[in-house]
């Protein structure tokens, strides 16, 4: 009887002893102490160089004519006074011009007889100043026939400013009725930027609000824009939103019809930072695991899953806050690395940081 007793406890004990045997899972963890900053979101964008249409001039034709020649092309850049075109003038603009000479000669000595007659009362003082206003009239027809063309057989169309010929809707040959366009051309530092946006994001962006852009062919480079407006009606060839902006540096030597990438920064938020991958999303709920300050030994801590909301991802960063007041503060440890094998509760021992070893600067 009494070894039958001995055999039964042996088997009642033996688990118990096995179980006390088994080792505590023990994970391997870096941490990083949580610190209040501030982090810019941004929004992706791309966009084109574009011509200031408030800078944009259109080189018109008061007389009408034939185009003989053209000295530039669409894209070249001119300098003040440089030729861009050669017309002839229509033939019924010269003969409007020869014909208020003959006006002109006929007024005045109009004027001269009247002034003779009035010596010897012979006309009226209102005669006179008739006379004297038709030859007023009549020099200021003249004024006005010399101020486009009429007097020139031959035209040449210069630049009244450094710019940048845009278009050339005249070629050599047409006939150019009066008023019809020549040339286009923007002011050569009067340039733009258009970027794409989706609408929902046109709520966020105010005038004002900073932009980071480069060519897309180019990285490096980067300048900075302000924007201007925001459109309010979507652009039927991309069926994106315009956001119109000003380069920062109006000296810079942008190219128009340069494609662009550009990243517009949103209003910072301040708050607690972590490194975007410290928080797990697999309980649908997100979540950090945070470094328990009670420890198990010299080595060990223990890690507490602590509910955050996620105020603001951008790439690597995130700013985040505890579901529950108070939860997390600054300086707390929060698993950087090794998260992903956590449970709450789980023994943890903190990997030492490796100090970074920086080379020497030449």
């Amino acid at each position: 009887m009494i070894a039958l007793l001995g055999v039964l406890a042996w088997f009642l004990m033996a688990p118990m002893t096995c179980a006390a045997d088994e080792p505590t899972v023990i994970a391997q963890v870096s941490v990083q102490p949580l610190q209040i900053q501030s982090l810019t979101p941004a929004i992706a964008a791309y966009g084109q160089v574009i011509a200031d249409p408030t800078h944009t001039q259109s080189i018109t034709t008061q007389t009408g004519g034939q185009v003989s020649r053209v000295l530039v092309e669409a894209g070249q850049r001119v300098k003040k006074g440089q030729p861009l075109l050669v017309m002839q003038t229509d033939p019924n603009a010269n003969l409007a011009f020869q014909q208020a000479q003959s006006q002109q000669v006929v007024m005045n000595q109009d004027l001269t007889q009247k002034q003779y007659l009035f010596a010897r009362q012979m006309a009226t003082h209102q005669d006179v100043v008739r006379a004297k206003q038709a030859v007023l009239d009549a020099d200021q027809r003249i004024k006005t026939l010399e101020k486009i063309g009429s007097n020139q057989p031959v035209q040449t169309i210069k630049a009244t400013e450094d710019a940048l010929v845009m278009t050339v809707p005249a070629a050599v040959g047409s006939i150019v009725a009066p008023g019809g366009a020549l040339l286009t051309l923007s002011a050569q530092q009067a340039l733009l930027l258009r970027f794409g946006i989706e609408p929902e994001d046109a709520a966020v962006i105010v005038p004002g609000t900073r932009i980071r852009f480069h060519s897309v062919f180019a990285a490096h480079g980067q300048q900075t824009a302000t924007v201007l407006r925001v459109d309010g009606q979507i652009n039927p060839a991309t069926r994106l939103l315009d956001v119109i902006a000003k380069p920062d540096d109006q000296n810079s030597p942008l190219i128009t019809g340069t494609t662009l990438q550009g990243d517009i920064d949103l209003p910072a938020q301040r708050g607690l930072l972590v490194p975007t991958d410290a928080v797990l999303m697999d309980s649908g709920t997100p979540t950090v695991f945070w470094i328990e300050s009670a420890s198990r030994g010299a080595n060990e801590k223990i890690a507490r899953a602590i509910p955050v909301h996620v105020v603001l991802r951008v790439g690597e960063s995130s700013v985040i806050e505890p579901q529950v007041s108070g939860a997390l503060g600054v300086g707390d440890q929060i698993v950087t690395q090794g998260q992903y094998v956590l449970q709450d509760g789980m023994a943890v021992r903190i990997q030492p940081t490796v100090p970074t070893i920086q080379a020497p600067k030449p």
